[in-house]
């Protein structure tokens, strides 16, 4: 991988060391030639022919490198072989090399998909409890509202009017909290649900009494499918 001041080998077999300044990179000429690229010899390249690995008594005498590129186009490196004797590729291995180099940038893309879907999922998590939080104030104020107008309400068919509203408030806080604490997002437990809503509710009737009998099922939110 090469970077402004260095160049640095995610693995590599046979080398020895981990990085090394830029000016002696090898791979750092080719960053612009998209492909693979042989140099059968290194010190007949006037590129490479004075640089200290290649002119080392022992130094890189052989370079094949097929050049790392995300899909925008972005050099990152090369998928290299070096050799301290001068030697050449044939076309299996030229076609080698180009499978190897296409499996590095496939796992590369594969990680930062992995690392970018985590990060959404964060945030995803955090605007989710953002939103529970905010929703459950504004029940907890409009409470708090309703509290506060039965103090000035002499009528009784206003204060009955409001306690019920009062009552059904308090029963939607409850179903928030519930769905909230279950820590799904993607399925509602309906029959839990149901008796959570039906235990706040208040009949019309005073001869009227509310159960609820149902299977446990777990059902998409409201958003995905139809409610009557």
């Amino acid at each position: 991988m090469i970077e402004s001041r260095r160049q640095w080998f995610k693995a590599e077999v046979g080398l020895g060391v981990r990085e090394t300044p830029l000016n002696v990179s090898i791979c750092r000429h080719f960053l612009l030639r998209p492909g693979i690229t042989v140099v059968p010899d290194t010190l007949q390249d006037e590129r490479l022919c004075s640089n200290p690995l290649v002119a080392a008594a022992d130094g890189l005498r052989f370079y094949a490198g097929c050049l790392l590129q995300t899909a925008g186009g972005h050099a990152l490196g090369t998928l290299c072989v070096l050799d301290r004797r001068p030697r050449d590729l044939d076309e299996d291995q030229r076609f080698a090399l180009q499978t190897l180099a296409e499996q590095v940038m496939a796992q590369l893309d594969l990680r930062l998909a992995l690392r970018q879907k985590s990060r959404l999922l964060e945030h995803q998590d955090l605007l989710l409890k953002e939103v529970n939080h905010r929703t459950k104030n504004s029940l907890q104020l409009i409470g708090s509202i309703i509290t506060l107008q039965l103090g000035s309400v002499d009528d009784q068919l206003a204060r009955a009017a409001l306690l019920s509203t009062s009552s059904r408030i308090r029963s939607i806080a409850a179903v928030h909290e519930r769905l909230y604490r279950g820590g799904r997002v993607d399925a509602v437990e309906l029959g839990t649900l149901l008796q959570t809503l039906v235990a706040g509710l208040d009949p019309a009737r005073r001869d009227v009494s509310l159960s609820v009998e149902v299977a446990p099922v777990a059902t998409p939110p409201m958003s995905r499918c139809r409610w009557r």
